[in-house]
């Protein structure tokens, strides 16, 4: 029990240092494999990142007001993981947007410039989540919305193939695989975390959801037959979006 113990803190504190800039030392010498399975603890280092974010507007919120304590929330989450996701969506909208073929499609997202597809929807995806998270006014929501997103962009791992990038990428090594046994872990720990969602908003977020995943998933299929983690990342952020967007329109809370 103790070396399995281990073993999950070691996943654990590999996701917390691959997912964030928060200085974390491993105990070993380091293992591929930790890699690998670390991916069931993303939600995990979401959660994490949501209570610091929604800790930063909880404080901020009384002094200013909703929206630029928004602003702040979001500021912090990307100081906490280096805009680690934001750059997958802006690489995969460049990508996607510029490349004819899957091999320019690659080689775009793996290109550190950012091109104006890449603006467009960092610009866009930003605006949405401070404007909803302002007029939701709900620091809940906030670490619901991070733990949720990784999750959903987690499930991609096993639903779609690993697309190898160019032998020249520089990209970060990715966890690529997730067992039976991790699937069922993420997908219990976002549904466990609905109930951070008022009651009146879980049904339309789920749908919301759902039908995101399968767009985002022919997206994929379609645009390269599968998945790096540039993709990942901008599953994250798209899911995001959507859960406060979802959740603003259940709620019939207006967006200013």
């Amino acid at each position: 029990m103790t070396a399995l113990i281990r073993w999950h803190w070691l996943l654990l504190l590999t996701a917390l240092q691959f997912l964030t800039r928060i200085p974390v030392k491993l105990p070993e010498p380091y293992d591929h494999r930790w890699l690998q399975g670390c991916s069931v603890y993303f939600p995990v280092v979401g959660c994490l990142v949501g209570i610091v974010s929604a800790g930063a507007y909880w404080l901020t919120e009384p002094m200013f007001d909703s929206t630029i304590a928004a602003v702040i929330s979001v500021a912090v989450s990307l100081l906490l993981t280096g805009a680690f996701h934001e750059d997958g969506l802006a690489d995969t909208a460049d990508g996607f947007g510029g490349g004819h073929t899957v091999d320019d499609k690659l080689r775009i997202m793996k290109d550190s410039r950012v091109g104006t597809y890449g603006v467009v929807i960092l610009v866009v995806t930003l605006m949405l989540k401070v404007l909803t998270t302002a007029s939701l006014n709900n620091p809940q929501l906030i670490i619901a919305g991070h733990v949720i997103s990784r999750a959903f962009a987690v499930t991609f791992i096993s639903a779609l193939p690993y697309v190898s990038e160019a032998k020249t990428s520089k990209s970060k090594p990715l966890s690529t695989q997730l067992t039976k046994g991790g699937i069922v872990s993420v997908i219990a720990i976002a549904l466990l975390t609905m109930l951070l969602l008022p009651m009146k908003a879980v049904l339309p977020t789920v749908v919301c959801l759902l039908l995101l995943w399968l767009i985002v998933r022919k997206l994929f299929l379609a645009q390269i037959g599968g998945y790096t983690g540039d993709n990942l990342g901008a599953a994250q952020q798209l899911s995001e979006a959507i859960l406060l967007m979802a959740c603003a329109g259940a709620l019939g809370v207006s967006i200013d």
